[in-house]
């Protein structure tokens, strides 16, 4: 048999109808089949695998482990007849000619990595291919690019085998050991298979295309997920303690962006997080997660305004952790507000949108914001805290760029530059006139090329990307880097 296609499940039986109402026309002309390793669900799964004729396996969960996907995996592939093993995740739903496409790519390759996507309500004929929405790239498309999909070169390339969609052969799956049982939280489960078989041929197949359905998740938070993947991240370390793992995860970094509101006194039109509510955690959980962490960690309060959620102060002394609040410091403004804060924090990365009230306010949206933000600027210097300024790049104010530069510096040398526009010449003039050039020291470019090439990179050329020295995907970083 040339390929199983082994799908691990749990209480998701109505998107399974639709990944396996894909993938049963994919079986014609292959010698193939397809696989439900159910993880013990009370739901419809098993009536509804039944419906399509498929190969049903019922696996009892063990009580007091979260996740058991890796069990599910291997249990599948010990019943699979297929000389390639396809791996696809139960809320996926495949493109026409996926499973041929994955049988060919093994030609010439060992372990062969396809194409995810999120679901689009847009009209599919109402556009051209260039006409992208960024939820259907796939969030590794800048470092496939990079590399013209050699990705078999790709620096780390273990680090993109995501096991929502990606082939491997079954002797080679043996070889390297399966998944490993060790890892019962969601994260770094399938990218340390990938370590273990990074001697192998590994391959990009963009007819290999799969989307994701979206759904809610047994996650109560974002930050659920970020404390989890920490935690495998330290186990997966642990079972091989190499450098390159080290690094990858940035695990001399111990910082974790924790969101503690949804609300802003500013009103930026370029916000992601604007008109976002409820999205963040109330005390006794938030509390709950970060007590998983080691003390070592350092915690980066952020969320809209942070300090404008009711229970901010009272909140952060509760947290054992150090802390860096992120903040517009409009609220700082207010001294004794600043000082009940001073208490407890001494770092803080304040955001800044311009060097004049004119310009800050038109972005901002927010009459009086500019001198509100450096009055608590003032405030903090005041009280002998620890400040660094975002300045947040915006189509408003790129033009001004060496002058905000020039007035940030007047409070802090620690000064970071976000892009929050694909301002392409802009990243050209960046990389052309390094920072020293606009006559001041120690500034941080946040993913520059990353966030301005995501879904336009065919428009710098590679040997401009590559020459870029600020771009995440070269030098220190070995692949795509978790935010954690």
């Amino acid at each position: 048999m040339d390929a199983s296609i082994i799908i691990p499940t749990r209480n998701m039986g109505d998107l399974l109808k639709n990944t396996l109402k894909a993938l049963i026309p994919e079986l014609h002309g292959n010698d193939a089949e397809i696989i439900v390793v159910d993880d013990s669900s009370n739901d419809n799964t098993k009536n509804i695998v039944k419906e399509f004729g498929v190969k049903y396996i019922y696996m009892k969960h063990l009580p007091g482990i979260v996740r058991m996907a890796a069990q599910a995996r291997n249990l599948g592939a010990k019943h699979a007849k297929g000389r390639v093993l396809v791996f696809l995740d139960s809320d996926m739903v495949v493109s026409p000619g996926f499973l041929s496409a994955h049988i060919k790519a093994h030609e010439n390759a060992d372990v062969v990595l396809g194409l995810r996507v999120e679901e689009s309500d847009r009209d599919e004929s109402d556009r051209d291919e260039s006409d992208r929405d960024e939820s259907e790239t796939d969030a590794r498309e800048p470092y496939f690019t990079i590399y013209d999909d050699d990705i078999d070169k790709l620096p780390a390339k273990w680090s993109f085998l995501y096991s929502h969609n990606f082939s491997v052969k079954k002797k080679d799956f043996e070889k390297a050991g399966e998944f490993s049982s060790a890892f019962d939280k969601w994260g770094a489960e399938d990218q340390e298979l990938g370590f273990r078989l990074k001697n192998k041929k590994f391959a990009l197949c963009r007819k290999c295309v799969a989307k994701h359905q979206e759904h809610e998740t047994e996650y109560k938070s974002s930050l659920e997920k970020k404390i989890n993947l920490i935690r495998n991240a330290e186990i997966f370390y642990s079972l091989h303690e190499s450098p390159e793992v080290y690094e990858f995860f940035r695990m001399d970094r111990h910082v974790i962006r924790v969101s503690l509101s949804d609300k802003c006194n500013n009103n930026c039109s370029h916000c992601k997080e604007l008109g976002q509510k409820g999205y963040y955690l109330d005390t006794q959980e938030l509390l709950k997660q970060l007590s998983f962490l080691p003390k070592k960690f350092r915690v980066q309060l952020c969320g809209s305004e942070p300090t404008l959620r009711k229970d901010f102060l009272a909140l952060v002394k509760q947290i054992s952790l150090q802390m860096e609040l992120q903040t517009n410091a409009r609220t700082l403004s207010y001294t004794s507000f600043c000082r009940k804060c001073a208490e407890l924090i001494d770092d803080y990365m304040v955001f800044l949108y311009g060097h004049s009230s004119d310009i800050h306010d038109s972005i901002t949206n927010a009459p009086g914001s500019f001198a509100q933000t450096i009055k608590g600027i003032d405030n903090l210097i005041a009280l002998d805290k620890n400040i660094a300024i975002q300045l947040v790049i915006t189509k408003e104010n790129h033009k001004h760029y060496k002058e905000m530069l020039k007035f940030a510096g007047k409070y802090t040398n620690n000064i970071y530059v976000r892009l929050a526009f694909p301002g392409i010449d802009f990243v050209k003039k960046i990389m052309t006139n390094p920072h020293n050039k606009f006559g001041v020291d120690n500034v941080t470019y946040i993913d520059p090329i990353f966030q301005c090439t995501a879904k336009k990179s065919r428009q710098l050329s590679i040997k401009q990307v590559k020459s870029c020295q600020n771009c995440i995907v070269f030098d220190k970083c070995r692949g795509k880097p978790w935010e954690l």
